[in-house]
């Protein structure tokens, strides 16, 4: 993430995600996400979101309007988040949903079974260098 707050227009962000750092507390469908019917790891090792537009909603707060990639699959998302800034220190903090069916991940599994939208949040620190 690259953002001036006083001019978010300026900023870009782009995220890479290990899809096989997933964890739950239960190991086996832990390996069962990372498998191919879901998110498919051993093809598809990251997903990515990317924002080059950055839209400020009010103080503190801001729409990321951009792309999530899973399995080749790219989609446009707003990612809505809070930033605070103090000193060197930024956090971040954010989340929004996705359906999983738009990415073929569990395809093989109705929504009467399980939800077919997730919920996707972020909580980071990070120190300017």
């Amino acid at each position: 993430m690259n953002m001036d707050p006083a001019a978010p227009e300026t900023a870009t962000i782009k995220v890479t995600i290990d899809t096989g750092s997933v964890a739950t507390d239960d190991g086996q469908m832990g390996q069962t996400l990372t498998g191919y019917a879901w998110l498919n790891s051993g093809s598809f090792p990251t997903a990515t979101f990317t924002s080059d537009e950055i839209v400020s909603t009010g103080e503190g707060t801001y729409d990321a309007l951009g792309t999530l990639t899973i399995k080749d699959i790219a989609m446009p998302m707003t990612l809505p988040f809070t930033l605070k800034v103090d000193g060197d220190t930024a956090k971040a903090q954010g989340g929004s949903t996705l359906e999983r069916q738009d990415y073929k991940i569990g395809s093989d599994v109705d929504e009467e079974t399980l939800d077919g939208t997730v919920k996707v949040a972020f909580d980071l620190v990070a120190k300017k260098s």
